[in-house]
C-alpha cells in the first residue's frame, strides 16, 4: 500500500459532498421545481460574490489561485459576499476563512489520493493550520450570533440602508462555519495521517509508478516500501476509527 491509495480511501471515507447536485434526471415535478429554485438563488449569490482564494489561508498555496481555485469549482465551491460595512466584511473574511481551510484540506485529501505531488507538499502547513479551526470557529459562531445587535446600536446612519443584507450575509457565514466545525474532526483526522509521516509521503509522490510497477513484479522489498506501508497502515486505521 502507499500513501495515495491510503488518501483515496480518506477522500471516500470523509463522505462529506460540498456539491450542489444537479437538477438533470429528477422526474418528479415538485422535486425538480425545488431544484431549479434553489439553482437560480445558488447562481444569484454566486453573481453576487467571489471565490475564496487559496493563497489568503497561506501564501504557499498561491499555485491553487486563479484558474486553479478549487473554491470556484462546484465540488469545493466557497465564495465571500461583501456587505459594505467595514466591521461586518472584516468578520465575513475571517468566517469565510474557516470554511474554506477545511473545504481545502477536503480537497487535498482528494489531491494526494489523486498522486498530486503539490497537494501531498501541502499537508504539513494544512495539517497545523487545522489546529487552530474549531476554537476560532467557535468564537466566531458566537461573535457572528451577536453581531446583529451590536450593529444596530453601533451603525452609521448613512449605513442603514445595508442592514438587512449584511444581517443576511452574516447568518450565511455563520452557517458556513459551523459547517465547517462539523467536518472538521474527520478532515484533522484524515490530514494527521496523512501528515504523520512526510518522508513517506513525499516518497510515494515521487516514486508511485515504480512502486506499482515493482508490486505488479513481485519485488515490494526494501525499507522505503517498507516504510511507506507502515505509514499507509497507521492511516487507514485512522480512516477506520474516524468512520465507527
Amino acid at each position: 500500500m502507499n500513501i495515495k491509495v491510503v488518501a483515496a480511501a480518506i477522500a471516500l471515507a470523509l463522505a462529506a459532498p460540498v456539491a450542489q447536485a444537479g437538477c438533470d434526471g429528477i422526474e418528479d415535478k415538485k422535486e425538480m421545481k425545488a431544484c431549479e429554485k434553489k439553482a437560480k438563488a445558488q447562481a444569484k449569490a454566486d453573481a453576487n460574490s467571489t471565490p475564496f482564494e487559496p493563497s489568503a489561508l497561506d501564501a504557499s498555496f498561491s499555485k491553487w489561485d486563479g484558474d486553479a481555485n478549487p473554491f470556484a469549482t462546484d465540488d469545493y465551491r466557497v465564495r465571500v459576499t461583501s456587505a459594505g460595512i467595514a466591521s461586518v466584511d472584516e468578520y465575513l473574511a475571517k468566517a469565510y476563512g474557516i470554511q474554506a481551510a477545511v473545504v481545502f484540506a477536503e480537497y487535498i485529501v482528494a489531491e494526494v489520493g489523486a498522486g498530486n505531488a503539490d497537494a501531498i507538499a501541502a499537508v504539513p502547513t494544512l495539517a497545523d493550520m487545522l489546529d487552530k479551526v474549531v476554537a476560532d470557529g467557535e468564537a466566531l459562531v458566537t461573535e457572528g450570533q451577536a453581531l446583529p445587535d451590536s450593529l444596530k446600536e453601533t451603525l452609521e446612519p448613512a449605513d442603514a440602508m445595508k442592514l438587512p443584507k449584511a444581517v443576511g450575509a452574516i447568518g450565511g457565514a455563520v452557517g458556513a462555519v459551523t459547517g465547517a466545525l462539523g467536518s472538521a474532526p474527520d478532515v484533522i483526522k484524515a490530514l494527521g495521517a496523512l501528515a504523520a509521516d512526510p518522508s513517506a509521503a513525499a516518497g510515494a509522490a515521487a516514486g508511485v509508478a515504480a512502486e506499482a510497477g515493482a508490486a505488479a513484479a513481485g519485488d515490494v522489498a526494501g525499507d522505503a516500501v517498507d516504510a511507506a506501508g507502515d505509514a499507509a497502515g497507521e492511516a487507514v486505521e485512522a480512516v477506520e476509527a474516524v468512520t465507527k
